[in-house]
């Protein structure tokens, strides 16, 4: 090989560093994009499991109040209904 094809060649691995070089910039940009959007993504996420954790316990109190609310209901009933059988008792004598 004489002096001008080692320049060539030279040049060529130069030049094809440089691609390559330039490719490895190329992914890693787009790989810490990715990064960042997958980190979004996750925020999103956790802020939206949150908020549905909120809503179900909402919900889940609101049953309870719900659920005492009705025994009350029923306890003021039946009480309602013996107070007013001992009073037809008391009126039958």
């Amino acid at each position: 090989m004489d002096d001008s094809e080692v320049r060539l060649l030279v040049a060529q691995l130069r030049h094809t560093l440089d691609l390559l070089n330039g490719q490895f910039k190329s992914l890693e940009a787009r790989l810490s994009h990715q990064a960042e959007l997958s980190e979004m993504r996750l925020s999103s996420l956790e802020r939206s499991q949150a908020d549905q954790e909120a809503r179900l316990r909402a919900v889940a109190d609101s049953v309870v109040r719900l659920t005492t609310s009705t025994s009350l209901a029923q306890a003021a009933q039946a009480a309602f209904a013996l107070i007013l059988s001992a009073i037809a008792a008391w009126l039958g004598r």
